[in-house]
């Protein structure tokens, strides 16, 4: 992503469209290890740390990165390839999933079929089970959309129109009150929004001025309300279970704010060996993402009675299992994708 200086007041941060850009896969590699430290960060850590306000924001910019990829070429209506979303989505979930499954018959006393069975049509078995899912919703509505967007040509109109039917599905559910799994937690419902934030990276790209950046601290104003504060606001918000941060006027920040403080960084840092790495930790994201289900799943909590065993202070075992996880998770699919691409080098 580029920040270009559009007036004096402003700058515009777009991403690549016709090339290959670094740091979509920089972002894409902080959000992973947001996404590892979130499966195993304390809460009381994550409460005193303000954790929600920085480092929920991993599946958001997920999906708005996954729309800026369906829109970067212009509201054209194509069908999503199965074959495609097959081979790079549901096929490797699936295999996580089975190789759970394998694992807790072998080695798992507290397992039956019917206990599985059970699991898996309600929670599922790892954490962050239910991005699969909403990628591949995103997926199926995208193109449809594309076609909505384009009829009615206006920005202010398409912002509008996403901001009501965004708002029609908060009251959708504060009407019927979903049951959180697997309905609400596997619904796209609450990050409707994103899409009209990853069109807006697709077209005109993030514009920073005075108007967006107040916007911005208003959406963080409101983040901060849902999130700290136990107001029921419904039938206009949802008071949805552990998805506080998940509503409409929560996204803005992210896009407008946590993103552009992200390339900052990145633009002081890409040259460094930390910036390479999470870069390449970027590109496989996706397995990183596969490998945390089945790690937490499988290690989690032995490795937790572990570190106890050798330690009694709750704040270094705490810290310890942190980092032994985030190494674990990040560099054992990066060395099993080197190892991949060092045979496949070989084989040519």
């Amino acid at each position: 992503m580029l920040a270009q200086k559009e007036k004096s007041s402003s700058l515009v941060l777009s991403f690549e469209k016709n090339g290959y850009d670094p740091f979509i896969d920089f972002l894409k590699g902080i959000c992973i290890v947001l996404v590892v430290i979130t499966h195993c960060l304390p809460s009381v850590v994550e409460k005193y740390t303000l954790f929600h306000l920085w480092g929920r924001t991993a599946v958001p910019i997920f999906l708005i990165i996954q729309v800026f990829h369906a829109y970067k070429h212009g509201l054209i209506f194509r069908l999503p390839k199965i074959t495609k979303l097959w081979n790079r989505i549901a096929r490797p979930f699936i295999i996580t999933q089975l190789a759970i499954a394998v694992f807790l018959f072998l080695f798992s006393k507290n397992i039956s079929v019917s206990i599985y069975l059970n699991r898996i049509l309600d929670k599922g078995y790892g954490p962050g089970e239910y991005y699969p899912w909403i990628y591949l919703q995103f997926a199926l509505i995208l193109p449809l959309l594309s076609t909505v967007i384009k009829k009615l040509g206006k920005p202010w109109k398409v912002a509008l129109f996403f901001i009501l039917v965004s708002q029609l599905f908060e009251f959708l559910c504060c009407l019927i009150n979903p049951q959180e799994w697997p309905f609400y937690s596997r619904s796209f419902f609450r990050y409707f929004f994103l899409i009209y934030l990853g069109y807006i990276a697709a077209t005109t790209g993030f514009s920073i001025n005075r108007k967006t950046f107040l916007l911005s601290l208003l959406s963080l104003a409101a983040t901060i309300f849902f999130v700290f504060f136990n107001y029921n606001l419904e039938p206009f918000f949802f008071k949805n279970y552990q998805w506080h941060y998940c509503h409409w006027p929560c996204y803005f920040y992210i896009a407008y704010l946590f993103i552009f403080i992200l390339n900052i960084f990145y633009t002081i840092a890409k040259t460094h060996y930390l910036s390479k790495f999470i870069i390449r930790a970027g590109k496989y994201s996706y397995e990183i993402f596969l490998f945390q289900m089945f790690y937490f799943i499988i290690c989690g909590s032995h490795l937790k009675k572990i570190i106890s065993s050798i330690t009694n202070l709750n704040i270094a075992s705490g810290i310890l299992f942190i980092l032994i996880s985030i190494l674990s998770c990040v560099l054992i699919p990066l060395t099993f994708e080197a190892i991949k691409e060092r045979n496949s080098k070989k084989n040519k």
